[in-house]
């Protein structure tokens, strides 16, 4: 139980830090590959693996989907706030 948590929180902390340091081109690069890579290794557990193994790995894999929504959640809640003391 505690690392179905540790995995859905960290992968969310990572979307929102992403957002807050890096360019709006660069978080949408990284949220599409880690996207496309946990999209990767369901299938892989699902036709690959096979049995226990791969319902174990396919089980993290939708955790770290589940990170990556609340994540984007977390973005649409809490935007990048823009710095005006540049502009003055």
């Amino acid at each position: 139980m505690p690392l179905i948590i540790l995995i859905v929180v960290v992968i969310a902390a990572f979307i929102y830090i992403l957002n807050i340091y890096a360019s709006y081109k660069t978080f949408k690069r990284v949220s599409l590959s880690i996207t496309l890579i946990c999209l990767c290794v369901l299938l892989y557990s699902i036709f690959g693996v096979g049995g226990w193994a791969g319902a174990g790995l396919g089980i993290c894999s939708l955790l770290a989907f589940l990170g990556i929504f609340i994540g984007f959640v977390l973005v649409i809640f809490f935007p990048k706030k823009e710095d005006d003391t540049i502009s003055k």
